[in-house]
């Protein structure tokens, strides 16, 4: 990861710091370490939230999936927009809740 942000010239533009996020993030001592190797500060991000899903995305595993989620309603928002529609987000929202429960770890 290192390699990857020193090759993109970005290092000096990320005073903030580096969030990781994902399954892997959680592994214990990740945090950690990134921040050691990459000499800048490493927080843990989580999916933002999307109304209507509730609590059982709210875990950085999901992060993936909420962002799809979230371009797939704002590319179809501004699709929709372009064609003078409305797409129904409630139902966007319902079918993502289902997909995502099936995923859910208790």
């Amino acid at each position: 990861m290192q390699k990857e942000i020193m090759k993109s010239g970005c290092h000096n533009l990320l005073p903030a710091g580096v969030v990781l996020t994902g399954g892997g993030s959680q592994l214990r001592g990740t945090l950690e370490t990134a921040g050691h190797v990459l000499g800048m500060p490493v927080r843990l991000g989580r999916p933002a939230v999307i109304a209507g899903l509730g609590d059982a995305v709210d875990n950085p595993s999901f992060s993936t999936a909420v962002g799809l989620v979230r371009y797939g309603v704002n590319r179809r928002r501004s699709r929709d927009h372009h064609s003078a529609g409305r797409m129904p987000l409630g139902g966007m929202v319902r079918w993502a809740s289902r997909v995502l429960s099936r995923f859910k770890t208790d």
